[in-house]
């Protein structure tokens, strides 16, 4: 079927979509249309994440997201991740490799152990 084969009637809470084929169908759920404007470098990169977080489109996370807020599922806040230096990203790397390895590692056997380990220097 083309895009001309179609007929849109708009009625009061609902649509008919009627086609020259005699199909008929009936939605009764209303959507709107929410538009933000952004750059096109914003959506091209929300779009990449949304992706990479396995959501289907960037609509897709936008409708989840407004569905949680309205329904006071989530809680807005606006917090700049953190993003190491290299060096210190190295660093990070070698001390988890180091403590799974139990690498410079201590274990007290009391708190007082602990504390006496903790003073030495």
């Amino acid at each position: 079927m083309k895009r001309e084969d179609f007929c849109i009637y708009k009625r009061t809470s609902f649509l008919v979509l009627t086609s020259y084929y005699e199909n008929i169908i009936i939605i009764y759920m209303q959507k709107t249309i929410l538009q933000v404007p952004v750059n096109k470098q914003l959506k091209s990169d929300a779009e990449k994440v949304a992706l990479r977080q396995g959501f289907s489109s960037l609509q897709e996370i936008i409708r989840v997201f407004l569905a949680q807020l309205a329904s006071n599922q989530v809680e807005v806040t606006l917090q700049k991740s953190i993003t190491l230096s290299a060096k210190n990203e190295r660093r990070y790397v070698k001390m988890t490799k180091d403590f799974e390895s139990g690498k410079n590692v201590y274990s007290a056997s009391s708190v007082d152990d602990l504390l006496s380990k903790l003073n030495a220097d």
